[in-house]
């Protein structure tokens, strides 16, 4: 099965709107109640002050990755972001054996 495939099959399971195999509907209505994304950006330490500082969110949790933050995620009241830096998407494709979506360059 195809990588982009398979990543939408694993979506729509996690959703709860279809479980894979000859069963799975073609018409899906998922209730879906969080989304949060995840902003891929050179480097995340330039880009926390704005959040936090101008806008008081709180920096809930960050990973490290090599000598940088690799992630970070925010939130504020129900409003939940998280920041990976291209560094660390790389290094988690090329560990999974995922396609090289960063690498080399944009």
């Amino acid at each position: 099965m195809q990588a982009s495939k398979l990543l939408t099959v694993a979506m729509l399971v996690a959703l709860g709107a279809a479980r894979p195999g000859p069963t799975t509907p073609t018409r899906i209505s998922p209730e879906m109640k969080k989304a949060t994304p995840i902003i891929v950006v050179d480097e995340i330490e330039p880009c926390l002050s704005f959040w936090t500082d101008a806008l008081g969110f709180e920096l809930a949790a960050t990973v490290p990755h090599e000598d940088a933050i690799g992630f970070a995620m925010l939130n504020k009241g129900g409003v939940e972001l998280m920041y990976q830096s291209r560094a660390s998407v790389d290094s988690d494709l090329a560990a999974s054996g995922g396609p090289a979506a960063f690498r080399g360059g944009r």
